[in-house]
C-alpha cells in the first residue's frame, strides 16, 4: 500500500464520528417537523372579521374623452388685383395701293384661247383673226354666192352621229344654187374611193339633181382621207375659167390625224390664197379639231363656223 493511501484511509477514520452525529441531528429535526404537519388544525370562525372583508371597489366613473378644439377657419385668401389690360396697338394704316398699269395684250395667236369658243383652246402655231364670228348661218353655206364652189363632205365613221345635219346642209346649199352656177361634190372617206359629181370639172345648176341622188346614197364609214379630197377639190377648181370667184367649203368633224399633210398640201396649192376655203366643224369642238380647221380657214382668207344643233 502506498503511502498517500494510507494518509487517506487515516482521514476517513477521523471524520467518520462527525458525519454519524451531524446524520443524527438531521433525523430529529425531520420527525419534529412530521409531526407538526399530522396534528389537526384550530377551528376558525368561518365569518370573516370586518378587518378580514376586502374593502368594496370603488365606483367607475365614466371616462369622459377630451374636448377637441375646433380649428381654426383658415383666413379667406385675398384676391389678386386685376392686372391692367395692356393698351392696343394702333393699327398702321395701309398705304393707298397705286392703281395697277393694264398689261398690254399679247397678240393672239392660236395657241392661245379661242375667242369665239369661251374654254376652248386651239393647238396650232400660225396667228388667227384678233376678232372671230362663229355665228351658226341658218343654213351653212349660203352666206356668199361664189361662182364656183366645190362642196367637200366627210362621210368617215366619226360623223354617224352628225351626218343627217351634215348632208342635209349641203343638200340645201346645192339646191338654193341661183341659175348659172357652178359646183362640184366631193364625198370623202377610206374605206371607198372619193364620190365625185360630175366626173371632172364643175356642174351647172342643171345637175343639181344627181348630185342630190350621191348625196342620199352615201352613208358614214372608214376613216377620214381629207388630203385626197382636198386635193381633188384643187383639181376642179383649176379648170374654172380665170377671173372667177373660187370657193372650196369643207363640212367636217375634224377628226384626222394627217394636220401637217393638209398644211403641206394648202402651201403647195393655196400659196397665194386665190382659192378661199370656208370650214364648217361638227360634233364636239374639240381644242385640235377647232384649230386645224381655222388654220385652213385663216391661211386662205376663208371662214370657220362650228355649227351647232339646230330645232
Amino acid at each position: 500500500m502506498s503511502k498517500y493511501a494510507i494518509i487517506m484511509a487515516a482521514w476517513l477514520l477521523a471524520l467518520a464520528p462527525a458525519l454519524c452525529i451531524a446524520a443524527d441531528d438531521e433525523k430529529q429535526q425531520l420527525d419534529k417537523a412530521m409531526d407538526e404537519l399530522l396534528q389537526p388544525a384550530p377551528a376558525v370562525d368561518s365569518q370573516p372579521s370586518a378587518e378580514d372583508k376586502p374593502a368594496p371597489a370603488p365606483a367607475k366613473t365614466p371616462k369622459q374623452k377630451p374636448k377637441v378644439a375646433p380649428k381654426p377657419k383658415p383666413a379667406p385668401k385675398a384676391k389678386p388685383a386685376p392686372k391692367p389690360k395692356p393698351a392696343p396697338k394702333p393699327k398702321p394704316k395701309p398705304a393707298p395701293k397705286a392703281a395697277p398699269k393694264p398689261a398690254p395684250k399679247p397678240a393672239p395667236r392660236c395657241d392661245a384661247p379661242s375667242q369665239a369658243l369661251p374654254g376652248v383652246w386651239v393647238p396650232c402655231s400660225k396667228p388667227v383673226p384678233a376678232k372671230l364670228t362663229l355665228k351658226t348661218p341658218a343654213k351653212p353655206g349660203l352666206a356668199q354666192s361664189p361662182q364656183d364652189v366645190v362642196y367637200v363632205l366627210d362621210r368617215s365613221g366619226s360623223m354617224v352621229g352628225h351626218w343627217l345635219w351634215a348632208r342635209g346642209d349641203v343638200l340645201d346649199a346645192v339646191g338654193a344654187l341661183p341659175a348659172g352656177q357652178r359646183f362640184a361634190l366631193v364625198i370623202f372617206g377610206t374605206n371607198e374611193p372619193l364620190s365625185v359629181y360630175p366626173a371632172a370639172g364643175l356642174a351647172s345648176s342643171g345637175g343639181k339633181a344627181r348630185a342630190d341622188k350621191l348625196l342620199l346614197q352615201a352613208n358614214p364609214a372608214g376613216d377620214t382621207d381629207i388630203v385626197a379630197a382636198l386635193a381633188h377639190a384643187f383639181d376642179v377648181i383649176a379648170t374654172a375659167k380665170p377671173g372667177r370667184s373660187q370657193v372650196i367649203q369643207l363640212y367636217t368633224d375634224g377628226l384626222f390625224p394627217a394636220g401637217q399633210a393638209v398644211e403641206n398640201l394648202l402651201q403647195q396649192r393655196n400659196a397665194e390664197g386665190r382659192v378661199r376655203i370656208d370650214t364648217f366643224l361638227y360634233g364636239m369642238p374639240l381644242p385640235r379639231a377647232v384649230g386645224i380647221l381655222q388654220q385652213i380657214a385663216h391661211t386662205s382668207g376663208g371662214k370657220f363656223t362650228y355649227v351647232t344643233r339646230r330645232k
